[in-house]
């Protein structure tokens, strides 16, 4: 986000502080401080962005400092998965990730991952032979794709395990 917005959001903030309760206070601190934080590409990125992948992977960066999440969706081909590879990337040394797609879509996350994040070890979640323990063993610097149809039959292990 320009400098300007981000002075522009902290005035506007700063306007909205009558009459709220201490947890809407901090949500604003938590909020103006993600939008203060300067975000970096994470070293080992085997990818340049474009001006607009950056700002997407900063946008995604920002909210996720605040707690929120984010979807991007935009046209094919302008990098979605990439902006997402860099945002896991810049999260891998915190747990693992975990990344649910349609199953035409896993291939390519596998080849993307590989050619601009090869640090991150990928686990196709549809191929362990045990997949209850690779979810178990998955740890920083790890990335399990899984599918939908995946996601179903091993929602309770899923779901028990932190992921980034």
């Amino acid at each position: 986000m320009p400098k300007y917005l981000v002075g522009i959001l902290a005035n506007r903030l700063e306007q909205m502080t009558q009459k709220v309760d201490s947890g809407y206070r901090e949500f604003r601190d938590k909020m103006k401080m993600a939008y203060e934080k300067d975000i970096k590409i994470p070293d080992g990125l085997q990818a340049t962005l474009r001006p607009y992948q950056e700002d997407g992977f900063k946008w995604i960066s920002r909210l996720d400092e605040w707690g929120a999440g984010a979807c991007l969706a935009d046209d094919m081909g302008l990098g979605k998965t990439l902006q997402a590879i860099t945002f896991l990337l810049s999260k891998a040394d915190k747990g693992a990730s975990l990344v649910i797609g349609p199953k035409s879509v896993i291939p390519n996350w596998v080849n993307e991952i590989k050619r601009f994040a090869p640090q991150l070890k990928v686990i196709v979640l549809n191929d362990a032979i045990n997949r209850e323990l690779a979810i178990e063993e998955s740890d920083a610097n790890m990335l399990i794709l899984c599918t939908y149809g995946v996601l179903t039959t091993e929602a309770k292990h899923l779901s028990a395990k932190k992921w980034n």
